[in-house]
Parts: structure tokens; sequence; C-alpha cells
């Protein structure tokens, strides 16, 4: 609290008062679980061993089955929760699995994904995304941590009703190319990669006449290219290059790529080497190429690809992948006659390609699609699906891509029940060594699926004569968290933190309900598990919430957190939210518990909960801070005080809120009101400045500050404090704080222009930038407007003279306007006195 002090003769001083409360603020640490590489589990399992020797593992127990002319040595025992093995000379080959089939969402189009030739889905390095048409006004996005379960990103749904559009993105960039009317725009992301990302502002790239089919690719410098087919034009196929790298605002200007009016007419982009890019477009229902010379034009006129296959339609079409640092690229095709699939290669060195086929046994191939394997370097696999049947199948080929590397035969990942329509799929694999794609079916659903890019993952351990691994004990992680406003049940409160899981809660103010949701997901196994009884606890970061060493129950009395009443019930099951907006967070394991009483809000402890190796479970816990809370804080979940076998994927943070009030004299901080005589009214004024980050608004109260003379009376004589002026004798009344009133008596009056009327010193606000109370103040916009209404000052401070609910403008002023008359035989003598202005932040 800071005082300043103003004389008034009849003097006045002000005194600013500051109120601080408390608030707390956070950082993620974010930790990506190790895989069981090994692949060992509590359940009965079976590893092929080198070539051909087999064992497997029963619970625990190990044979071996040797094929002639194969022997493994090994000896197996158990040792404090461990299993050591011994091998002499094996390979364990762990068969790769693909992530199966799963819905992402329901649209109201059967083309949400259209066009095959176009990128749709890819992955951040973090999670996987699928951007689609929602079937009537919106492109929107979808992203998920495992491809099983998805969650909306509505900061990234841009307001267009069009499937056309293409997207370039990886680790560090995304671009999107849609077509908007006539236009084709591109947008780059922002704030990316996140769950939340958004994107920038459009970028018209082709205008002036009609435009569609857009695609978008980066060259090997970064500039990017987009081309599109002008149908306005006699069916052109045209491109634009960006002027710099990684800028989507500015380009060079449209170029025609082919100027054949063949309305079967779209391309596709692919890189070569030192900038130049490849134009694969299907022209005449064949294909045909073109290579940028990675400066300013188009070699020569379309070549064509020599392919005798015919694509006619946008369903039966043709992609393109390549491998700039080697100028190779690949194209593959089919055919809506069904006469093969064929890979064309192609090599920058001799402006050549070369085709190589595959027969296709089925009926002709449509929504064609392939991805490359960066991982290797080597294998391309290719996606289509079958025209009679509806199946979607793929095939893998290996470098150097011939007949003989291709795989012995197709294999159908869809069946024909699932409608497999539009198929996209990233450009290359994840991390995770998955190729995501998308498609949408008949009914409008939009799926995924991702492609294990590996057979087998396969671990040497020839030589190692003690190989130890853990028995599978469970390991309780919390894997994810999300903050949620206290505005709903539990099943629909929102997200306070935009809709975004694993983010920090920043600015809480003392005393408001925050409701943390935490999810915990057994990323271990069963080995010694027991129930839970899953305890929310709290720490001050000062470094990291790693680090911090001391962990205090929520509950505990004294200290900076407890529970709250809430909107929750108390023991009540969680259920498995979906909607990012509502706080849902990205299901980690397979099957979510319930029941499971994890809505908490009058105790910070579960009863006993079982999470099986396969299972998570969502809790919620009603919290606030309180008394001393400040600064930052983490969170996390034990049980009932232990951590024995608990990890932190996530640490739930938060800060408190540090509200800061500052409260001045701008002017008139000493108020001199001269000679007085009976019949002459003397007049001033003083303005107040608030500063303030408190955006729930600010209290200004004020009152005298000394007791020299009675209840009544602000001045008083220095010398003898029994002589003093009586500020209510003849009209106004003491002012008892804002309302229908204002004062102790009938209300603030206006001051009379009769000689000898409301005597004494009167107060009012006749100015203030933010909610001044008319009804007490009057409408006066001056200081000594005959439209003010007076006060006298209350006795002591406490009572608001300025009540706001936000502090914008901030700095904000007020201005204070002081009326003074003295009775005929008022004492002649000096007089003093001083008043106390004092701001705080609404309770």
């Amino acid at each position: 609290m800071a005082f300043e002090s103003h004389s008034f003769n009849a003097c006045v001083v002000f005194c600013v008062a500051i109120f601080i409360i408390a608030a707390f603020s956070f950082s993620i640490v974010n930790f990506d679980k190790p895989e069981n590489q090994f692949g060992f589990l509590e359940s009965a399992s079976a590893y092929e061993a080198s070539s051909a020797t087999n064992f497997f593992i029963h619970g625990g127990g190990l044979t071996s089955v040797a094929s002639s002319g194969q022997s493994t040595s090994y000896k197996e025992w158990s040792a404090g929760g461990q299993a050591i093995i011994g091998l002499a000379s094996a390979a364990i080959s762990n068969p790769a699995l693909d992530i199966g089939e799963n819905t992402i969402s329901t649209t109201s189009s059967a083309v949400s994904t259209q066009a095959s030739f176009q990128r749709k889905t890819w992955y951040d390095g973090s999670r996987y995304w699928a951007a689609f048409y929602d079937g009537a006004d919106s492109i929107d996005f979808w992203y998920s941590k495992n491809g099983n379960s998805w969650l909306q990103n509505n900061s990234a749904t841009i307001s267009v009703a069009t499937p056309d559009f293409s997207i370039k993105a990886d680790s560090s960039n995304a671009y999107i190319v849609y077509t908007d009317g006539n236009d084709i725009k591109i947008k780059k992301a922002a704030s990316y990669p996140a769950t939340n990302f958004s994107w920038g502002g459009a970028t018209t790239v082709f205008t002036g006449a009609p435009h569609d089919y857009p695609v978008v690719e980066k060259d090997t410098n970064n500039r990017i290219m987009v081309s599109s087919r002008r149908p306005s034009a006699g069916f052109y196929l045209v491109s634009n290059l960006s002027t710099n790298a990684d800028d989507e605002t500015i380009w060079d200007g449209e170029i025609v790529i082919s100027d054949t009016a063949e309305s079967n007419f779209y391309g596709v982009l692919a890189p070569l080497s030192g900038g130049n890019m490849l134009s694969v477009y299907v022209l005449y229902q064949s294909m045909y190429y073109s290579v940028w010379d990675g400066s300013s034009k188009w070699w020569g006129l379309p070549v064509s690809m020599n392919n005798t296959s015919v694509l006619d339609g946008l369903e039966y079409n043709m992609q393109v992948v390549s491998d700039p640092s080697a100028g190779k690229a690949y194209a593959f095709h089919g055919d809506s006659f069904g006469l093969s699939l064929v890979l064309g290669k192609y090599s920058e060195s001799t402006n050549s390609w070369s085709n190589v086929f595959l027969t296709n046994t089925a009926a002709s191939s449509k929504y064609l699609t392939m991805s490359f394997n960066t991982s290797n370097n080597s294998d391309i696999h290719v996606f289509w699906v079958n025209d009679a049947g509806g199946d979607l199948y793929t095939i893998k080929v290996k470098a150097p891509y011939n007949i003989a590397d291709w795989e012995s035969s197709p294999v159908e990942l869809i069946a024909s029940a699932s409608d497999v329509r539009w198929v996209s799929s990233d450009f290359h694999e994840s991390t995770p060594k998955y190729i995501p794609l998308i498609w949408t079916t008949g009914a409008g659903k939009v799926k995924f699926y991702g492609k294990s890019v590996e057979t087998t993952d396969t671990f040497s351990l020839a030589g190692i004569e003690n190989l130890i691994f853990r028995i599978f004990k469970p390991d309780y992680d919390l894997v994810h968290y999300h903050w949620r406003n206290d505005d709903g049940s539990e099943a629909a409160a929102t997200s306070a933190t935009s809709g975004v899981q694993d983010t920090a809660l920043s600015d809480l103010g003392l005393n408001t309900v925050a409701r943390l949701r935490i999810e915990v997901s057994n990323e271990g196994g069963i080995n010694g598990i027991s129930a839970q009884k899953f305890r929310l606890e709290y720490g001050k970061k000062d470094t990291t919430c790693g680090a911090i060493s001391s962990w205090t129950d929520i509950a505990d009395n004294g200290g900076d957190w407890d529970m709250s009443a809430s909107q929750l019930t108390e023991a009540g099951d969680t259920t498995d939210i979906s909607s990012s907006s509502l706080g849902g967070m990205d299901d980690e394991n397979i099957s979510f518990l319930t029941p499971n009483g994890g809505q908490r809000e009058s105790t910070s402890q579960t009863g006993e909960v079982t999470l099986n190796s396969n299972q998570f479970v969502n809790l919620e816990y009603a919290i606030k801070a309180i008394g001393s809370a400040s600064e930052n804080y983490c969170f996390r979940v034990t049980n009932a005080g232990s951590n024995t076998n608990f990890s932190y994927s996530e640490y739930p943070e938060a800060s408190i809120k540090i509200t800061t009030m500052t409260l001045s004299v701008d002017a008139g901080s000493s108020v001199e009101f001269g000679s007085l005589a009976y019949g002459t009214r003397k007049t001033d004024n003083t303005r107040l400045k608030i500063d303030t980050n408190e955006t729930s608004g600010y209290l200004v109260s004020v009152g005298r500050q000394w007791g020299k003379g009675p209840a009544n009376a602000t001045l008083a004589s220095n010398a003898n404090s029994t002589i003093y002026i009586n500020d209510t004798e003849n009209g106004i009344d003491v002012f008892d704080g804002l309302g229908s009133n204002c004062t102790d008596a009938n209300g603030a009056r206006i001051w009379p222009d009769s000689a000898g009327v409301s005597t004494g010193l009167g107060f009012t606000v006749w100015k203030a930038d933010i909610n001044k109370d008319t009804a007490c103040w009057g409408t006066g916009t001056t200081v000594s407007n005959s439209l003010n209404k007076y006060a006298a000052f209350p006795a002591s401070p406490g009572l608001s003279i300025i009540s706001t609910t936000s502090n914008s403008p901030n700095p904000s002023f007020a201005s204070i306007g002081y009326s003074l008359e003295i009775k005929q035989n008022q004492r002649a003598t000096s007089y003093t006195g001083s008043v106390i202005y004092t701001a705080t932040a609404p309770p």
C-alpha cells in the first residue's frame, strides 16, 4: 500500500492504496513415451528368432523350437521383478502392425477428400492430421496422436465450400492452396505445429479467370510452386512460383505449362534437383510431363510419357513422388479399362521415362496415391481402389524398381464393404514409420488408416550373454491434461485454454474455481497391479516441474490451494469427452475405464481405481488458489501420496494472476482555496489516474484522513480543532456509498446559487473515463457545472465513489470537483484538512 500526501488549504491530502492479488504461470514439460521395442507382453505372444529358430514367451516362460541346423541356447530366471535371459545367438523379429481403420468424422458429402492426386493428410512430427470438406461450408482439420482417436482443431477451419484443395506440410511449415470462387488462394499455418494452429491471411495466387484443381509443392530452395487448371482459357495448365523462400505472400506471376485445349486436364508437381520442378499431367487421357528450369520457364512442349493407360476423369488418376537428391521421380497410374498398373521412372540426367508394369488381375483401378519411404530412401508404397469391388489395395516396390522388385502380390487393406473413395496419402511416412491414408465413404464418413512401412522390427541379440528387460509392471502415466471453466457439468463445461490440451493455465485469480482434467494411462503391464487412489498434489515451480522435491496434497489445510465447490458431482463418473472445445483429450490407450468415480470437488483423492494395461481414465478436480498463492505451480497425481509406478509425460501447470494497481494524482494534488468570504463560492479540481492490469475493473473510495473536527467537518483550524467549517450545516449530506441515494439523507444535491446554502466543503465526480454514476453525481461535464451533484466527505475511507467492471481504457482518469462556501459568521483563521483516495480490485 502506498500513500501520497497533498495539502488542502482547506488542504487536501491524496493517498494511494495498492492492493496486490497473487497469480501463477506455467511451462509444459513433454516427454515422449518410450515404446516397448522388444514387443514382450504379459500375455502369450510369439516372436521369430533368427531365420529358422522360434521361441515363445508364455506369461514369462520361454520355450525354444529349433529347425534343422539351427539352435538357440538360453537360460531364464527371475529376480526382483526382472527377467534375465541369456542368449548365445539370436535375432528377434516382431511383426510390425498397421494402424487399423478408424473413423475421423462424418460429413454430408461423399467427396470430402476429393481428389486423390491432391495431398490432404500429413504428420507434423507429433500428430497425424486430416483435412477434408465438411460437405456444407468449410474445410475442417482434425488431428490424432495415435491414429485411433481424433479431435478437431476449430482454429484452423477455413470457411470455403469446396473439396478442391491441396496441402504441403511437414514438421516446420504447412501450406494450403484451395479454390475460392474463380480464384486459387494460399495460406500458411501460424503457431505451427500445434493442436490449435491457425492459418494466416489468404494470398491470391491465380485470379482473373476461373481456376481449379490446385496443387502445391516446394522446390529444393524452399520456394513454393502452385499449379492449377485454367478452364476459361482453353483448359490451360498454369503455374506460379513464390518470389522468396517460405514466403506465400509474393509471387512471380502466372506461367503456362501447357496450353492444349483438353478438358481432362490436371497435374501434380514433384521437386527435382537445383530448384527444378517436374509437372506431370493428364492430357487426352494420357500422361505428359514438363520440367521447370529452376528460374523462369518450362522447357519445351509437353512431352508424352508413352504410357498405354487410359486416365478418364478425376477418379482414374495418377500420383508422383520424387527423390531430388538423386534426380529421380516416380509416377504411379492405372486406367479405367483395367489394363495394368504402371510405375513410371524418370531420370533427370536423361530427361526420360521408363515404365514398369504390374498386372492388375482385378478390374480397373482408381483413387490412386503413392508415398515414398524416406527412412530408407528406397521403398515406394502405392495404393488404389479396385473399381469392381471397391477394395483398398497396396503394394510395395523396392529400388531399382524393376519387375523383380515388386512384392509378389497386392495386399488388401480394406474390404469392399467400406466403400472406399477418394484416397489421399502423405508424400512420405511419419516418424513412427506409418504412411497416413484418409478417404471418404459413400455415406460421408472420413476414415484414417496408418500403413506401416516395415514388415518386421528386428533386434539383434547375437553375442549378448545376458539381456535384462522389465517384466511389465504397471506404468501409470499422466499423459494429458486440460484446464476447464466451471461453467457446466462434467460433460458440458468448456475449455479454459481455447480448446488446447496440455496447455498451462495463466493468470488465475485467487478464489476462482478452475477444473483440472487429467488423463492417466497404464502404459506398462499388470505384473503386481493393484487398485490406485489417485490423489492430486501441487508443488511450487522454480525451474522445471520434474525438479520439484516437495509436493503437497491439495486438500491439506493452510496451503496455497484447496478443493472447491463446483458444478462437478463429487465421486461421480467422468466420461470420455471427444470435443477439444469442451476440454477433451487424445485417447492414449485402447479402453476408457468406467465407472471410475473420477469427479472430485470436496476430496482430493479418488476411491480405488484399477487400470489394466489397455486402459486409461479421466479424472477431474475442482480447485482454487487461496491465501498466499503466488507465481507458478505444477500438479501431479499419486497413489495416496506414493509415486511408485507413476510417470509424468505431462505436468499440469498454472500461474496465479498478480494484480497491479497504481493510483496517482495527475493534477490538483494540493488544493488552495485562498481567502474565503460569505456569499462567495470557491471551486477546484483533482484528477486521478488509475493504471491496472485487472481486467475486471477497479473501485475508487474516499474518506477524511484526520479527525481534527467533528464527524461533519473536513477543514479545521490548525490552532484550535474546535474551530471548523461544518460541511452539512445548510444543505448537503454525507456520502455513504453508491446506490439509490448516495448519501445518508435524500441524496447528493446540486449546489444552489443562493448565498449561505450548502455551506461547507462538498465533492463530486464530474468526469470519469469508465462508468461515471450520473444518478449520484449528476450529468455535469465541467468542474463548476450547474448539473453536478455534491456530497460531504465521509468520516473515514472505504466507500466507493467509482465502480467499474473493466480496465479499458488503461490507464483511465477520473476528475473530482470541490465546492466550498462558508456561513456568515465563520471565524477568521486558517483552515486545513486532508482526504484519502484508494483504488482496489473488485472483491
